[in-house]
């Protein structure tokens, strides 16, 4: 099951421009300037950032469990080096930047509420906010780090499926229908999530449904199936990104854009899914068209994990302070996040990563 991968491939430079794309969305919709750069923001609307995280998970994940080879505390320290000293930083930075705005006190810091929220940031339910902090800034003083509890998630999940379930299964073709039906179930949960198909008992289980690695599985799970085909269908890959992303423009723009027959891929419909599995397919192809490219433009620099995480601190700092900011100074928050993130590669990040076996 394990596949050969060429080291030389653009997925730091896919995963940078994923991260930006969140933060030009973000910082437009929370600092109140989505209208007025709507015809800016609207291809970016077609490419969203978390979906093209999942799947490039899904797919280098994969590669990671497989070549572990049973070696499971290599692999979890080297998920945790890579997930948790930068995040407990951005935590840390965090505090204090509420201690500053008298949301965070000697006083209150102690308390069951605060310790709590504390405690979900620095483990893996990252998508709680304590109450004394819902009245800072946009209402949530870091919100967009859901999707690190979902991907920690995956991190767990990912082992099991693979080792403990798939190799189990010898036949390819019979692999390939269990993963279809998979990526159906995973779509159906999802589904009757947002639909209310089932009754949830209470907000904390409907969050903690909402944020959990089943829900977003489908994204997941096309990665994982292009990762163990990939002896097969990298011929119709490597070097073809411009026909992927010109068929995913095409579908996006006329299906979607056009027709409206979905909005993006988040949609739970037939055309969402459709559209996500297309801009799955380009994502992966990217990474191997010009594979040198990603060297050329960021170097051995991987800040794409620090723009995703600080840039809603940033907004949220900038909003407590002028939420009302001109263009000009949004585009300098996104700047500076930026250079924060290239700060946390090279002071945090990279030296933590040194110490992967």
């Amino acid at each position: 099951m394990q596949q050969t991968i060429n080291r030389e491939n653009n997925f730091d430079l896919i995963r940078l421009l994923a991260a930006m794309q969140v933060m030009l969305w973000h910082g437009a919709s929370h600092l109140g300037l989505f209208t007025t750069l709507w015809d800016f923001l609207t291809p970016l609307f077609h490419l969203p950032g978390v979906p093209i995280f999942f799947t490039i998970s899904g797919f280098l994940i994969s590669h990671s469990v497989l070549s572990a080879k049973g070696n499971w505390w290599k692999y979890t320290k080297n998920r945790v080096l890579r997930i948790y000293p930068a995040l407990l930083n951005c935590l840390f930075i965090t505090i204090l930047i509420l201690f500053a705005f008298g949301h965070i006190t000697l006083a209150n810091i102690r308390s069951k509420e605060i310790l709590t929220w504390i405690v979900a940031q620095a483990t893996f339910f990252q998508f709680y906010t304590a109450n004394p902090l819902k009245s800072w800034a946009t209402g949530s003083p870091n919100g967009s780090l859901w999707s690190v509890a979902v991907e920690l998630q995956f991190y767990l999940f990912l082992p099991f499926f693979l080792v403990g379930f798939m190799a189990k299964i010898k036949n390819r073709l019979f692999q390939n229908l269990v993963l279809l039906g998979l990526l159906i179930l995973a779509f159906i949960f999802s589904y009757s999530l947002e639909n209310q198909w089932f009754t949830v008992k209470n907000s904390i289980t409907e969050k903690l449904l909402g944020a959990s690695v089943f829900n977003y599985l489908r994204f997941f799970l096309i990665g994982i199936s292009l990762y163990l085909n990939f002896d097969v269908i990298k011929p119709f890959l490597e070097k073809k990104a411009y026909i992927w992303l010109t068929i995913y423009g095409i579908f996006a723009y006329f299906v979607g854009h056009r027709l409206k027959l979905y909005e993006n891929v988040y949609d739970l419909n037939f055309y969402g899914q459709i559209g996500s599995i297309l801009l799955s397919i380009a994502t992966i192809s990217l990474a191997f068209t010009m594979p040198s490219l990603s060297k050329k433009i960021v170097g051995n620099n991987d800040i794409s994990y620090g723009t995703y995480i600080y840039h809603m601190v940033v907004f949220n700092t900038a909003f407590a302070i002028y939420p009302k900011p001109s263009v000009a100074e949004y585009l300098f928050l996104n700047v500076l996040t930026l250079f924060i993130a290239w700060l946390s590669w090279k002071l945090i990040e990279k030296p933590a990563l040194a110490l992967k076996s």
